[in-house]
């Protein structure tokens, strides 16, 4: 997560946009904290910043700089692998990415490799905005008034309508049971 905030940090263009930032990390009350201790987000604070690859070949930072893509984020998806190979069952890691090149340059990286699905943000915002089975659609209509609603998001949730968005593109592993997302 330290990645994924140092990025954002990186790429915010205003005072205000920093201090957003930096409130998602401080304020308890922040959607990131809430989903933090909800256990939808996995933070890893003690872990030092990375200095290089573990699981990803040595020219995957080159390859993303010539796509525009930062350095933090190949170590992001480098984390995820790591992430993937250690933990209790391996193979249900789920990386959800926003940017269209990110996204391409994961899907490639993680081609032939074992564990670790990628997903596009958009989608997943589609799918959830569509599911029916469920409860996404409460989820998208409570989260666009700001309301309650009585589905409640965990990662069985996530994993079956992400699971589903996988399955439909190629993805072979079935994510209905609870998985663990980088």
């Amino acid at each position: 997560l330290n990645l994924v905030m140092d990025e954002l940090l990186a790429r915010a263009n205003t005072p205000g946009e920093r201090q957003k930032i930096e409130q998602l990390k401080t304020d308890e009350n922040s959607p990131l904290q809430r989903c933090t201790r909800w256990g939808v987000v996995d933070v890893i604070l003690d872990a030092p910043p990375p200095t290089e690859l573990k699981k990803l070949p040595a020219h995957s930072e080159q390859v993303a700089s010539e796509l525009g893509i930062s350095f933090r984020m190949v170590h992001l998806l480098d984390f995820a692998f790591l992430w993937d190979s250690n933990i209790e069952v391996p193979g249900r890691t789920l990386f959800v990415v926003a940017e269209e090149a990110m996204y391409q340059f994961s899907r490639k990286a993680c081609l032939g490799q074992r564990g670790i699905s990628v997903v596009h943000l958009r989608e997943l915002e589609e799918r959830f905005a569509q599911d029916t089975r469920h409860g996404g659609g409460q989820l998208t209509m409570a989260a666009a008034k700001a309301g309650y609603c009585r589905a409640v998001l965990d990662a069985n949730v996530l994993s079956a309508i992400a699971g589903e968005l996988t399955r439909q593109d190629g993805g072979s592993r079935d994510y209905r049971e609870t998985g663990s997302f980088a």
